[in-house]
């Protein structure tokens, strides 16, 4: 199985001998799993059946797999595992001149000194990044390297819990399916997605990822226990306030340098994803700072769905909710 499959193929699945009933979505967190749920409706229409945060640890994880598969009866549900951004590192370099088959060799060879670990124990995909302007035919791959033995972990335990594991993706492609569903995809969207102590920001164009960027500022930042989130206190910056400040910053520079390396329109806007806690407040300084207009994303105006999502259930299940809805639309 390749480390990113790039289509979801019906009756293509291991274990599945008829058409799949959906997709069960699993990111794993350092306090749990992350689950997201769909069916395939016999319309062809998809519904979010569940999702949730459960706590679990390393020891446990294949039984709490294997409970979930049979309280939700998904024998016939394939399995679609993201990776957290701290299980794998994305690297943008220029392709080198060589065939496809040879292409993951020389990917290696060339992030030899680029990697937080040894380069031949790595699982190594890429995708293509659009063509810059003035660049003379020069093409870009986004290189993503993981540890095999991280993936195997993962995969292990799905396959002993006896789930159908058919894609492990990353935080940037499941962001992705999920700005595919968005009006403002046709025209260029960038998603924001801040988790606790970091975030993925990602400025997609129809369907293409122009910029993926992961930042080093998580939503815990953005409010401290003694003051007001994202307010500093009377006479002084708070450290929320410039973490906040340093926000923008990155946000502001990642659609100026979209906007130039590959000129395109100014970016329709920024659509942000839910944080557990002062969505609401993070919006409000976001519009008053940056040059584009900002709002909030609402998963269940996207996705029918068969139960209430909360700010902080969207904010844990946004890239297990992606992951799910990984198929054919998002080739």
């Amino acid at each position: 199985m390749n480390f990113i499959e790039k289509t979801l193929k019906v009756c293509h699945f291991p274990g599945i001998t008829a058409i799949p009933q959906g997709i069960v979505g699993i990111s794993f967190l350092q306090q749990g799993i992350a689950v997201a749920i769909i069916d395939c409706l016999a319309d062809g229409k998809l519904l979010l059946r569940h999702c949730a945060m459960i706590e679990t640890d390393a020891a446990s994880l294949a039984e709490q797999l294997q409970i979930l598969r049979k309280h939700f009866q998904l024998k016939r549900h394939v399995c679609h595992v993201v990776l957290t951004t701290g299980n794998y590192q994305l690297v943008n370099v220029e392709a080198p001149a060589v065939a496809d088959q040879e292409m993951s060799q020389a990917l290696r060879w060339k992030l030899h000194d680029l990697l937080d670990f040894p380069a031949d124990q790595a699982i190594i995909d890429w995708f293509h990044l659009p063509a810059a302007k003035n660049t003379q035919n020069r093409k870009t791959l986004s290189v993503i390297a993981t540890e095999e033995q991280s993936v195997k972990t993962y995969s292990q335990a799905c396959r002993k819990a006896g789930l159908n594991l058919n894609v492990i993706d990353i935080q940037e492609m499941v962001l992705r399916n999920l700005a595919l569903l968005l009006p403002e995809n046709e025209r260029g969207v960038a998603l924001l997605h801040l988790q606790q102590t970091d975030g993925n920001l990602v400025i997609i164009k129809d369907g293409e990822i122009y910029l993926s960027r992961l930042l080093d500022i998580g939503h815990r930042q953005l409010s401290c226990h003694d003051e007001p989130a994202l307010y500093p206190s009377p006479g002084e910056e708070s450290r929320a306030s410039i973490h906040f400040s340093n926000l923008v910053l990155e946000i502001q520079r990642s659609l100026d340098y979209v906007e130039s390396y590959y000129a395109l329109p100014p970016i329709s806007g920024i659509v942000i994803i839910p944080i557990p806690e002062n969505t609401q407040a993070l919006l409000d300084q976001l519009n008053s700072q940056l040059s584009i207009t900002a709002r909030i994303l609402d998963i269940p105006a996207l996705v029918n769905c068969d139960m209430a999502l909360n700010d902080e259930l969207q904010a844990l299940c946004a890239p297990a909710i992606g992951a799910a809805l990984r198929s054919s639309h998002s080739e």
